[in-house]
């Protein structure tokens, strides 16, 4: 999404995906927040990394398209009803987390780690948080109103090691705050993980532009 979008909606939003963000933001989707709020809280709602999943999710994807009044949004994806699956999705697009969320961020992780979500990264280790459904892998429930309490409560460590778990083609850079000895440990124990150690990227410049 670029900038104009933010600021002038809709009208001056002439490609396709850039209305999928203002649909998003318009209906509320699931991890399709960050074009509301005020001007001081920008930069937490537009980089948040739970934008994202309305664009990897493929069901939420479905309920995007189908709510848009723009047909040509339609028609990238070949949607046919919210019953049928969509010809085309998402599924092979790359994202790449800069910073790993931030230091901050996994500071913060450090703090909360026994919170009833960022504990499922230790609990649940091949999916993490769920970000749709409960946590209960005996009963899958959906749940509408957890995407908003993950948004809220939930460090974004925890979140993109999630997203990194549960969708195949996405990565975080470390470089930038490998600087901060105080998140070394935690950098060595999320590469204990074999399925997060093939994501994390150090100074990925092709992985960051693709």
């Amino acid at each position: 999404m670029n900038m104009k979008s933010f600021f002038n909606p809709w009208k001056r939003a002439a490609r396709p995906m850039d209305r999928i963000a203002i649909m998003a933001k318009k209906h509320r989707l699931a991890g399709c927040y960050y074009l509301s709020g005020k001007n001081i809280e920008f930069t937490v709602n537009f980089t948040h990394p739970l934008n994202y999943l309305c664009l990897l999710d493929e069901s939420l994807l479905l309920e995007l398209a189908g709510k848009a009044k723009d047909a040509r949004i339609r028609d990238i994806f070949g949607y046919k009803g919210s019953a049928t699956a969509m010809d085309r999705d998402l599924h092979s697009l790359k994202i790449c987390f800069g910073h790993f969320g931030g230091d901050d961020e996994w500071q913060r992780f450090l703090e909360r780690d026994r919170d009833q979500y960022s504990s499922m990264l230790l609990t649940n280790p091949e999916r993490g948080v769920e970000f749709l459904f409960n946590n209960n892998t005996a009963k899958k429930e959906l749940r509408p109103g957890k995407p908003e309490q993950v948004w809220k409560y939930v460090d974004w460590y925890t979140i993109i090691c999630s997203l990194l778990l549960q969708y195949p083609n996405t990565y975080a850079d470390i470089s930038y705050i490998l600087h901060n000895p105080l998140i070394l440990p935690l950098l060595k124990q999320t590469l204990r993980n074999p399925a997060l150690r093939e994501r994390v990227a150090v100074w990925d410049r092709f992985l960051c532009s693709a």
